[in-house]
């Protein structure tokens, strides 16, 4: 999902020679925190109310401004703009083309448009996300791979025991696979009892990463006491084969997960529980 659809087009702007009064004028009006600064079109610096409660109203806007702006362009991704508001601390991002300001993104709208792709139950996010991170690896050429995983016979535990149950196996899995989550390895709910991990790294630490979640299921205990284990589908994508690939990179990241998909339903027949195909 890109910022695209949800930033605020022809953003109100202030020039670089304006006096500071004028700027504490457009916020107040208009109910804004922040400016940006352009000088002939292009962006120079931004101009917020912290900046204008700390400057004499006569100075000019060049006098008080941050000239580091921290910018995004319009098909930059939410999740990228979450991971920079929450480094810099920032309150809005400034959207540009060609050094051209085409629009503005709060942390409001941003974060209402990320809770569309949260998991209800388990706070998770949804396929969405994966897919935005799978398109930044495949783009930058990197090797990774899709981790879907199936819970075996999940559908009878529902009969058996009821959905209230089932929702707490459901959190306990969440909590579990999220301890996984570091700089290379994300995780979603992909829906009702299937999860999907995403592992920027080679085949060999998809197998290892696999075959520790399958011992982690094993080992822990679960709600009742009951059986919970699952079936995985590994779907290896190579930096080589990445190259080779002229599919459209939408396409490509769906097939792959797909293809995991597929090979956790051939997994629950294996004894060692996991599978693994390649692009």
């Amino acid at each position: 999902m890109i910022i695209d659809g949800i930033m605020t087009r022809q953003p109100l702007t202030i020039d670089i020679l304006s006096g500071v009064k004028k700027a504490e004028q457009i916020m107040r009006d208009n109910k804004i925190g922040g400016l940006p600064v352009v000088e002939n079109g292009r962006l120079v610096g931004i101009i917020t109310s912290r900046d204008i409660r700390q400057a004499n109203p006569n100075r000019i806007i060049a006098d008080v401004m941050s000239r580091n702006v921290i910018v995004l362009e319009p098909h930059n991704t939410l999740w990228e703009a979450k991971e920079l508001m929450e480094k810099y601390d920032i309150e809005r991002l400034v959207i540009v083309d060609k050094e051209r300001i085409v629009g503005i993104l709060t942390k409001m709208v941003l974060y209402t448009e990320i809770g569309k792709y949260t998991d209800n139950l388990t706070g998770m996010y949804k396929k969405e996300y994966l897919l935005s991170k799978a398109s930044m690896l495949l783009k930058n050429n990197k090797p990774f791979s899709f981790i879907f995983i199936d819970i075996d016979k999940f559908g009878q535990m529902n009969k058996d025991f009821g959905h209230e149950t089932c929702d707490k196996i459901i959190i306990q899995i969440s909590n579990l696979l999220q301890m996984y989550e570091n700089l290379n390895t994300w995780v979603c709910r992909f829906g009702g009892d299937e999860f999907v991990l995403l592992l920027d790294g080679n085949k060999v630490n998809a197998i290892h990463l696999a075959k520790e979640i399958i011992n982690e299921f094993k080992f822990k205990k679960w709600i009742n006491n009951l059986e919970v284990l699952p079936s995985i589908g590994i779907a290896f994508m190579d930096a080589q084969s990445k190259r080779d690939c002229s599919s459209e990179h939408n396409f490509i990241i769906t097939q792959l997960l797909n293809n995991a998909s597929l090979a956790s339903t051939t997994a629950k027949k294996l004894p060692e529980k996991y599978t693994i195909v390649e692009c």
